[in-house]
């Protein structure tokens, strides 16, 4: 009898300290579990914003930051595309997109404007306009006139 109860001490021993040890292991393993099932907040965030019905399209954006009047283009094959100034410089709406540029320093003359968004620049000089992307390396447009440039080049004297 006395080997019986030493044989079932270490037996519950163990038992119990295997369960202790299972129970540790469950809770430090919990976070983690917990972690991987629940959304993360960018999950949630996006689950709870919408899209406004009241966001602008890049036309309404035009119109409702210009400062100055709009200058219509006429590019080649009959594209055509809008200008005005903005409180942070000029905005381009070619394609239905609108584009925000800076003016900058030109060496030659030139009117220049860029995009560094979107890496385009604006060229203006006395007898047209172009859009050339400096990533492609590429005109997107050219020979682009406005009415108000034709203007300015009958004007002065040549």
């Amino acid at each position: 009898m006395n080997m019986l109860i030493s044989v079932t001490i270490p037996q519950k021993f163990f038992r119990s300290l295997g369960i202790f040890i299972s129970s540790i292991f469950l809770f430090m393993q919990t976070p983690q579990t917990f972690a991987q099932n629940s959304p993360s907040p960018a999950t949630v965030k996006k689950q709870t914003t919408r899209p406004s019905a009241k966001q602008l399209t890049d036309d309404q954006q035009f119109e409702q930051r210009k400062i100055s009047e709009v200058h219509l283009w006429t590019c080649e094959n009959q594209v055509s595309l809008k200008t005005a100034q903005s409180e942070k410089g000029l905005m381009l709406l070619w394609n239905k997109k609108l584009y925000q540029f800076s003016e900058v320093d030109a060496l030659t003359g030139a009117t220049k404007f860029i995009d560094l968004n979107n890496q385009l620049h604006w060229l203006v000089i006395p007898e047209k306009a172009m859009l050339l992307n400096s990533k492609l390396g590429q005109r997107l447009l050219d020979h682009c006139k406005s009415p108000a440039l034709s203007n300015l080049v009958s004007v002065s004297p040549q």
